[in-house]
């Protein structure tokens, strides 16, 4: 309201250019589910812990660019999708009076790009298609910016949603720490159990502390936030590092730098449209702490899991409304997956009921881990049956072949693969190699260097494919995300 009243009556568009307020739209628009009945909320929009869309400041975001330009019908038809689903609640009726225009004609979703990163929020939201019943998915790896209740300690948190909520944030309770509901132990992210950090300060479940984002982690890279992400036509990609938030530092202004658990926490996220995710983490110990012990965690609506086979590494859910996800856990060989019920309660728990979902390794363990976790969301529906997720060990990559996908999903199996240098840090391998079934499949590998020239190469021996991907001029460029993206 700022903005727009000092644009109109300063006659100064200034206003209107700044960063914050020309995305501000468009975040929301890429955040809201597609049934339009959540929103992505970390108490940063809706105010309401349940995600609840709203639209008062849609409104007078449409009203300062104007009903008749292209930010005003996206504003529109965000408006009508909020309102056609009746999941919001009407805002004071000044509003709509002031800067809403009922006849505006809305635009048409599907001119929008199916991905969005919101960079000073470090949240990136994906999704198949513009539909109703689209997969639609979020990763957040950001600074903290609001201790005053409205921003969780959850950097990594990843969401999933189809036909309603799959994977879920059990943590939010706006702004108070009641009954510890959220703590980070309570989001889809890590804890790092048995640290033992000096200082005044720590927490109770070995989660996040947030206070700290310009501090340098000891391998001496950027601590926090997204590090790369990319639109492609048939996938998505984001990568981001959140190390920073484990740091151990006191509650005193200015925070200096503190110990962290540690050295280096990555995550990299990607999503094969219209509903296929990998999620490759990477975690390094600090060696002061070799004990400490990394617990991905993963949180379910309160609807009875499947156990596939009776096998926790094979977990599948039907929220209820139709949606059904599929949960693999591929890498490290040696974790032990667990799914249990989890009540909310007023002492310490999830902001919800939910079902907790938890792959841990035992101690003593090495002081570098990649973990593999893979999540199909689909429709409720027996073509949709549990695929065969197989682990790839190759030189420098480590990924997963997903075989068993329905026909609208894929023709062929699909390899995704991470380049990987075995060390736990950001550095980018020259050349990989790989191994898979010699059938025509379709490779995504990922975490490439951005826009450089690679040269694939395929030999075929005994049914077993071995693919070499090498850094090297006249080759093919990988996209702006660092993906290359071909079939063999």
């Amino acid at each position: 309201m700022v903005a727009s009243a000092m644009a109109q009556y300063r006659n100064d568009n200034t206003y209107k250019t700044w960063n914050w307020i020309t995305n501000t739209h468009l975040s929301k628009i890429h955040s809201l589910a597609p049934d339009a009945r959540y929103f992505y909320d970390d108490g940063l929009w809706s105010g309401d812990t349940t995600g609840d869309p709203r639209y008062n400041d849609m409104m007078v975001a449409g009203f300062t660019y104007g009903w008749g330009t292209p930010a005003g019908q996206r504003v529109k038809a965000y408006i009508d999708r909020v309102v056609a689903a009746g999941g919001a609640s009407l805002p004071d009726h000044w509003i709509p009076f002031l800067f809403l225009d009922p006849s505006a004609q809305a635009a048409d979703f599907n001119t929008l790009p199916r991905a969005f990163h919101a960079t000073g929020a470090g949240l990136v939201t994906m999704r198949s298609d513009w539909t109703g019943t689209a997969t639609w998915g979020s990763f957040a790896a950001n600074r903290y910016l609001s201790y005053q209740g409205e921003q969780d300690p959850d950097a990594g948190q990843i969401q999933v949603y189809r036909r309603g909520k799959l994977l879920i944030d059990a943590a939010h309770t706006m702004f108070s720490y009641v009954g510890e509901a959220r703590m980070t132990i309570f989001t889809n992210t890590y804890t790092i159990e048995g640290r033992n950090d000096p200082g005044p300060y720590t927490i109770a479940n070995n989660g996040q502390l947030n206070y700290t984002d310009a501090c340098p982690n000891p391998l001496g890279t950027n601590p926090i936030g997204v590090k790369a992400f990319v639109d492609g036509s048939g996938h998505a990609f984001t990568s981001g590092e959140f190390s920073a938030a484990y740091q151990n530092v006191p509650q005193n202004f200015p925070d200096p730098c503190g110990a962290v658990s540690v050295n280096w926490l990555s995550r990299s996220v990607l999503f094969v449209r219209p509903g296929l995710f990998a999620v490759y983490d990477q975690v390094k110990k600090a060696p002061t702490q070799p004990q400490v012990q990394p617990i991905m965690h993963l949180w379910l609506p309160n609807v009875v899991p499947t156990l596939v086979g009776g096998d926790p590494k094979k977990t599948q859910l039907d929220n209820g409304t139709g949606g059904r996800l599929q949960i693999a856990s591929v890498m490290p060989a040696a974790a032990t997956v667990s799914v249990v019920a989890t009540p909310r309660n007023n002492t310490q728990g999830p902001g919800v009921n939910s079902y907790h979902w938890t792959a841990t390794l035992p101690l003593p363990s090495a002081s570098y881990q990649n973990f593999l976790t893979v999540l199909r969301a689909s429709d409720t529906a027996s073509a949709f049956a549990f695929p065969t997720t197989t682990g790839i060990t190759g030189t420098n990559a480590n990924g997963t072949l997903v075989t068993g996908l329905a026909a609208a999903e894929s023709a062929t199996p699909v390899a995704m693969v991470f380049a990987e240098n075995g060390v736990g840090s950001s550095a980018v391998p020259a050349s990989l190699s790989y191994a898979v079934p010699s059938a025509s499949t379709q490779h995504f590998v990922a975490k490439l260097k951005p826009a450089t020239s690679y040269v694939v190469g395929s030999t075929v021996n005994a049914g077993t494919r071995t693919v070499t991907v090498t850094e090297h001029a006249g080759g093919t460029l990988s996209d702006a995300g660092g993906v290359l993206v071909f079939t063999l």
